[in-house]
């Protein structure tokens, strides 16, 4: 029976968040007034605040997020798959967390086999997983319609949404196996630290109180 990784990417693989980067690199690139806009301090802290209060209301967890990706309607597919490769490629690999790439060395040698599992965007994280040999892949995605952005999310990728579209990926592609780790940053990926045998927790710079002698933990600095 295989057995399988349950990966995080933000802030467990590279040590950021990354959809709203680079969002706002798409916008840089394809649109440049409301990248400045995004940009502002005022426009930021009101987001953020928004963002915190949608929160505490238990409406939604990703109110910035989906205000970025409403400014990316019109935008062409072909042109998320470029700045994604791009992104990838001058951003994000000098941001990797060395001792995680160090784990997912140590899985392939065991034979483990790896779903990478994020609320990041598709465009750049599927570079990663080609150049890592990492097959699986399941992330938040902008909904297209024609091959042009619809300024919406299709589905997001956190929490408890994840173990919806874990179990939808695995039917869909007829996974079958144990999930022997999950490697994460976030205790709000309990739901899926729940769904595995053990949990590695990876944490920057000093140890996370809700870590339990259970998880091992990476501490990195």
């Amino acid at each position: 029976m295989n057995k399988y990784v349950l990966l995080d990417f933000c802030e467990t693989v590279v040590d950021f968040q990354t959809f709203d980067v680079f969002i706002l690199y798409v916008l840089q690139k394809k649109r440049p007034l409301i990248y400045k806009i995004f940009k502002c301090k005022i426009i930021n802290f009101v987001l953020d605040k928004l963002t915190a209060l949608s929160i505490i209301c238990g409406h939604c967890y990703c109110f910035k997020k989906r205000c970025l990706v409403l400014f990316t309607k019109g935008i062409s597919k072909d042109d998320f798959q470029f700045c994604g490769k791009e992104f990838y490629e001058n951003v994000l690999t000098k941001h990797f967390i060395n001792d995680v790439l160090g784990l997912l060395e140590k899985f392939k040698k065991e034979k483990l086999e790896i779903i990478i599992i994020s609320g990041g965007s598709n465009y750049y994280i599927d570079c990663f997983a080609k150049q890592y040999e990492i097959e699986h892949v399941i992330t938040a995605k902008i909904a297209f319609k024609d091959n042009i952005s619809e300024g919406r999310l299709e589905n997001e990728c956190l929490g408890k949404d994840k173990i919806k579209l874990l179990d939808k990926y695995m039917e869909k592609n007829k996974i079958h196996g144990k999930i022997a780790y999950t490697v994460t940053d976030s205790i709000s990926d309990m739901p899926i630290i729940d769904r595995a045998e053990k949990a590695v927790i990876i944490s920057y710079g000093k140890h996370k109180k809700w870590v339990n002698e259970k998880m091992e933990e990476i501490i990195w600095s």
